[in-house]
């Protein structure tokens, strides 16, 4: 099984939404949602639940898109 999205947050990602992708060994990752369209990532963003506390996950913040 690929990385696939977990959840997304609306403006999670500078001037746009971010989506936690969680990869086959288990580490996440917020990555902008454009990369998450451009790497073809599975489900569609549109089918992923917003991310909500308490079960927000946390990792660090991918290298792609940060000013």
């Amino acid at each position: 099984m690929a990385a696939h999205g977990i959840c997304k947050i609306t403006n999670g990602w500078v001037h746009e939404d971010s989506v936690w992708v969680q990869s086959d060994d288990g580490e996440r990752l917020e990555i902008p949602a454009s990369q998450y369209r451009e790497e073809h990532y599975q489900p569609p963003i549109e089918a992923l639940p917003e991310c909500r506390e308490p079960h927000m996950p946390r990792g660090p913040k991918g290298d792609k898109g940060r000013d």
